[in-house]
């Protein structure tokens, strides 16, 4: 009873304690000097913010002074939020953009600054030709990568307008362009277990083919001399060949099943694979294993030779179509890493566009770094195109797998022609991978630049790891760019 009443104090000492601890903190965040100091930094940021727009305003007018009376014209009958929107460009990307025809330059006036910027950067003749598009095209065309977009630019009206029908560019959560659909920290912690335990199992399936290899290999020459003998002892070398061959069969049939699960496994932990795509991935792996799992049966009910021979027939053709499967979704699984690498990359490309915007507002000179800019987006456009080609290279490897299936019989050539197109599909990858690893080695170079002049010529404290890293948040004088996706249509 003594020791109740003593547990009974204790705990609701601890209460209290808990409680008096609870609102010394709220009173710290209540107290009237701790208001004072949130008030005072939100004054100092809209301090910047209005510093800014005045610079900004300064330049602007300065700018539009140096027009033509024809280009002011074309300025002044835009709405005055617009009008001074554009105005924030250089001179000789507003003199391109106000060189273009007056209802032209109306159809554009509601693009972002970035996407205005990204259009005069273009050389006169094809800003004209661009400004000849549609308002929707323009604008998907200027929501594209920096390299992207003056790949199309470069194609006559016709040309650019038949590729954008191919592409769906949209406006997403930025999560969207991380993950494409959501694995659970669970499911992925069994996942890596259970590759963990498959690694394990093949290096077991490994030591048990290369033993009963051996087995087969020291008895396969008393079997040949037994060829035409009846004896006992002959029967037995007969008996033992045959269960040594079925042990190199059924070990070689265990290492495949556990190559399928490995596939799997890196399906069911990957985030960058569609829901409907991963699960229909899985189903077909764990309809390969159910019919290697049913091979197994025959290859352990053979009970000669011969009849191991016929069903070895079934074996070859089995594992023709089973190793399609696993090339299939492995490189499935590789397109999938690099095209959120991609992603990621196209992202940080916006990033870099609404900074080199802003730098621009604010009149400090980054010309000197306009190639490694240019350079970057290259990268990441040829990257692009690598990926595209990838795919192009798996669709292809999907059909041939798909028509040398149709007859239940792949044969070898067939298996050659899906594994050849599977392996340019992974080496594009791969260059497109090295690509953008490229790429992001230029930015780290371009951050630690950008975020020198930026400190230097503004007020506005930015941190290298916003512009290098998509999850970290651009300052809110500057602000974070829209995330968006860039789709091939699949039915174009």
């Amino acid at each position: 009873m003594h020791n109740n009443s003593m547990n009974y104090r204790l705990l609701l000492s601890f209460f209290v304690i808990s409680i008096l601890l609870s609102s010394i903190v709220l009173a710290q965040v209540d107290r009237p000097e701790n208001k004072r100091e949130a008030v005072k930094e939100r004054l100092e940021v809209e301090n910047v913010q209005k510093r800014d727009v005045e610079r900004t305003k300064e330049g602007a007018s300065e700018r539009l002074q140096e027009l033509r009376k024809e280009q002011q014209d074309k300025l002044q009958d835009l709405r005055e939020e617009h009008r001074e929107k554009m105005l924030t460009l250089r001179k000789e990307n507003l003199e391109k953009l106000t060189a273009v025809r007056k209802e032209n330059l109306e159809k554009m006036q509601e693009l972002q600054k970035e996407q205005l910027r990204k259009l005069s950067d273009l050389d006169k003749s094809r800003l004209e030709k661009v400004s000849e598009l549609n308002k929707t095209d323009i604008d998907k065309l200027s929501l594209l990568g920096r390299g992207h977009m003056r790949e199309l630019a470069q194609l006559n009206k016709t040309q650019i307008q038949k590729e954008l029908l191919k592409l769906r560019v949209q406006k997403v959560d930025k999560e969207r362009l991380l993950v494409k659909r959501v694995v659970t920290e669970d499911k992925m912690e069994r996942a890596k277990e259970r590759l963990s335990e498959i690694r394990e199992n093949l290096k077991d399936r490994k030591g048990k083919l290369d033993a009963a290899a051996q087995n087969f290999a020291g008895i396969s020459a008393r079997f040949k001399e037994c060829r035409n003998e009846t004896t006992a002892d002959c029967e037995a070398i007969r008996n033992r060949t045959l269960e040594h061959a079925k042990d190199i069969v059924l070990h070689t049939v265990d290492r495949v099943i556990q190559h399928l699960e490995k596939v799997k496994s890196h399906l069911d932990a990957n985030d960058n694979i569609e829901e409907s795509a991963a699960a229909g991935a899985v189903e077909e792996i764990d309809s390969a294993i159910a019919e290697l799992e049913a091979l197994k049966d025959k290859v352990s009910g053979a009970t000669t030779t011969e009849k191991l021979r016929t069903i070895l027939k079934d074996v070859k053709a089995i594992f023709n179509k089973v190793n399609n499967v696993a090339r299939l979704h492995a490189a499935r699984v590789v397109l999938s890493d690099v095209g959120e690498i991609l992603s990621r990359a196209e992202h940080l490309e916006r990033k870099l566009d609404r900074i080199t915007t802003f730098v621009e507002e604010n009149n400090i000179d980054i010309a000197d770094l306009t190639p490694k800019i240019d350079e970057f987006s290259s990268k990441i456009s040829a990257a692009r195109d690598k990926i595209s080609e990838s795919k192009v290279k798996f669709e292809e490897a999907k059909r041939l797998r798909d028509a040398a299936r149709d007859d239940r019989n792949i044969t070898d050539v067939e298996a050659s022609q899906v594994k050849s197109a599977l392996a340019e599909a992974r080496s594009l990858a791969k260059e497109a991978h090295n690509l953008l690893k490229e790429s992001h080695e230029i930015l780290v170079e371009l951050a630690r630049t950008l975020h020198e002049r930026i400190e230097e010529g503004s007020e506005v404290e930015i941190e290298e790891e916003s512009l290098t890293n998509v999850e970290d948040e651009l300052p809110e004088a500057i602000g974070e760019p829209e995330a968006i996706e860039v789709m091939e249509e699949s039915n174009q």
